[in-house]
């Protein structure tokens, strides 16, 4: 008789029942035709930007302008990109890293312990965590769910790199994928793989050294191309919030919170897990035991609030439930392993499945319930009805134009960007990718609160806004709109989300050629300079002065004749009849040091000045026809990709010497 391949078989049986469950768990959101998930839209906005553009440095349709996807981990949205239909490709990624969650754990479970059904049991109690659902269906928080299965599977690779480090190649592969795809994923595989380090070493600082240069410095050197610039970009690392479960909640009992099901929930695996705790001594001696053990209590304690006010900006602790659950369901499998309990396994494969029915039913509650797919009218606001931007009267479509459309709150906005991604805008849903947040703050507060109509206007002129929309919360301050100033081009309805379009008459668009008369910082009087720093921006500034890299100009500038041609963001072409050295252009995107700008046909570079409301202009020299706006890397972006490359060739040597 051939064991091993008594064994092969039990194995793939094993992965096909894993299939089949996650089938039968997930087949509605699997297929919907829909996003799921309040946050899907967001996310997939970026997908269609990257379907119309191709692989951008600059994103103009949200926030005014900013980095595009140096502020997020990028390989999800690329990876979404491969698919024609990017609503199912999302789905089905995010499936294919539950099914993989799933499996990930059966096999490294069956590492450690050559125990299958033990390792079985292990895989379906993470399927039937209630939480998953929760930020795949109810939140579509897609880039996170799709990073989850790196965890198993970097671990298990790091596993067997410890016994042979040909494996070693897979592991940082697996750490890439999931560093790219979720940097909250990647400080997870950190933490992790260095307590993993710990235990293995037991106490040996050279082994520590060695196995953290070539487990941990070499992979996250890897990702510089992108990691790098992150780090400089994210000013603002450290600071989010704390929501903790109750033990109540983990335990699936109570499982609302705001919108969906199960955001502190986790099931029967958490009772197992309790009763688990128990036997620990009994196995203590065993190192992955011990490691196992370890990380579990670790991720719980960082689930439960123990950093206090020093979680990640916008990572709240509940964002640690899922990474516990894998490690969670993995000390499981090894726990019964060692217990030798076989004679209860029918017993505990019933709870199990009952498990699967309880969290089957909390899934389809979400998707039927706190979805995209059957909206009713508590969630229903938040539904994209795209049919509702085709309509001949609405008065924008999917063409830059040289104004910007004023979009109040998120709805709209991943809607409208969604379908039109090459309109520039001013709203999105929240991110890292924020540029000068008090200034977007008070612009929005300008023009939909019931701030006075000078305001309004003089926002409207510096954000280059021609039409705009009021909805939810701001209908009832569209009052102020109903004079001379505004029309009213629109009334509509997404699905319970009534908005109003206006637009806005004396529109002065996004790039300019305006008339200027400069003089320097240094040629000013202190009087002049003190009147000037406390005049009421709506006052007229008669003289604008330059001081470095900073420009302040009157809000009332004229615009001259020009044409603009900017068919990628990357690149904004102005043509002017002749530039006589009078004459600037402003350019109402948000200030970058990665933006350029050169004359044509001369190739001289410009000075990209910041302005009032940190916005942008460049100062033509006498007898320029054409300027022209460009992206450029920075050094840090070269030095990333130096960092990437050379972690590579170390990668390559220490796998060729270890060969030999």
């Amino acid at each position: 008789m051939d064991i091993q391949k008594i064994k092969r078989n039990k194995v793939f049986l094993c992965i096909l029942l894993l299939i089949v469950v996650s089938l039968l768990l997930y087949f509605n959101p699997l297929t919907s035709k829909t996003p799921v998930g309040l946050d899907a839209l967001g996310h997939l906005s970026k997908v269609s930007y990257i379907k119309e553009f191709g692989a951008t440095s600059w994103d103009m349709s949200w926030y005014n302008g900013a980095p595009f996807l140096k502020f997020y981990p990028p390989l999800f949205y690329y990876v979404t990109f491969l698919f024609s239909n990017i609503i199912f490709g999302a789905n089905f990624l995010v499936f294919l890293s539950i099914l993989f969650s799933s499996i990930g754990i059966f096999l490294l479970v069956k590492y450690y312990t050559k125990d299958i059904p033990s390792s079985l049991i292990a895989s379906l109690l993470f399927l039937s965590v209630i939480n998953v659902s929760y930020f795949f269906i109810a939140v579509g928080n897609h880039p996170y769910v799709f990073s989850l299965w790196t965890i198993p599977f970097a671990l298990l690779f790091f596993e067997k790199s410890l016994d042979r480090k040909k494996n070693l190649l897979f592991y940082s592969l697996f750490f890439l994928i999931g560093f790219l795809s979720h940097i909250f994923i990647g400080f997870c595989l950190i933490l992790l793989v260095f307590i993993r380090i710990l235990v293995y070493s037991r106490g040996n600082i050279k082994k520590i050294l060695s196995l953290s240069f070539s487990s941990l410095v070499i992979p996250v050197g890897l990702t510089a191309f992108w990691f790098l610039p992150f780090l400089t970009h994210s000013s603002n690392f450290v600071g989010g919030g704390i929501f903790l479960p109750s033990l109540v909640s983990l335990l699936g009992i109570k499982n609302t919170f705001k919108w969906g099901l199960g955001l502190g929930s986790i099931g029967v695996g958490f009772v197992f897990f309790i009763f688990l705790l128990f036997f620990a001594k009994k196995n203590f001696k065993d190192r992955k035991y011990r490691y196992i053990l370890f990380s579990s209590i670790i991720l719980f304690a960082l689930l439960m609030g123990i950093l206090g006010p020093y979680y990640p900006q916008g990572l709240v602790s509940i964002r640690f439930i899922t990474p516990f659950s894998i490690l969670m369901s993995i000390f499981i499998g090894v726990s019964f392993s060692k217990l030798k309990i076989k004679k209860y396994y029918l017993l505990i494969f019933v709870l199990v499945f009952i498990s699967l029915f309880i969290n089957y039913n909390i899934i389809n509650t979400n998707y039927q319930d706190h979805s995209y797919s059957l909206a009713d009218p508590k969630y229903g606001q938040f539904a994209p009805i795209y049919e509702e931007f085709y309509k001949e009267d609405f008065p924008i479509e999917n063409n830059f134009t040289n104004y910007r459309f004023g979009a109040a709150r998120f709805p709209f906005s991943e809607s409208l960007t969604f379908v039109f991604p090459r309109i520039s805008q001013t709203s999105g849903y929240y991110d890292q990718g924020i540029l000068y947040e008090d200034i977007f703050y008070k612009m929005k507060n300008a023009i939909w609160e019931l701030e006075p109509i000078n305001e309004t206007l003089y926002y409207l002129d510096w954000f280059g806004i021609k039409y705009f929309e009021v909805s939810g919360g701001y209908l009832g301050n569209e009052g102020k709109f109903d004079n001379n100033n505004f029309e009213e081009v629109l009334e509509g309805n997404l699905s319970y989300y009534p908005y109003k379009i206006y637009k806005y008459e004396k529109a002065n668009p996004l790039v300019s050629v305006i008339k200027t008369n400069f003089i320097s910082f240094e040629e000013l009087d202190e009087e002049f300079i003190d009147n000037l720093a406390t005049e009421n921006k709506n006052t007229e500034v008669i003289v604008p002065f330059i001081s470095k890299n900073e420009i302040n100009i009157s809000n009332n500038y004229s615009v001259l004749d020009f044409t603009v041609k900017r068919d990628n963001p990357d690149i904004v072409e102005i043509n002017f009849e002749m530039f006589t050295g009078k004459e600037g252009i402003l350019f109402k995107e948000f200030y970058h040091l990665s933006w350029k700008a050169k004359e044509l046909p001369s190739e001289k570079n410009l000075e990209v000045y910041q302005t009032t409301n940190n916005l942008m202009l460049a100062l033509p020299s006498e007898g320029t026809e054409k300027v022209m706006f460009y992206q450029s890397k920075s050094f840090l972006d070269y030095f990333g990709i130096v960092i990437s490359f050379l972690s590579l060739v170390l990668l390559i040597f220490l796998l060729k010497r270890n060969r030999n």
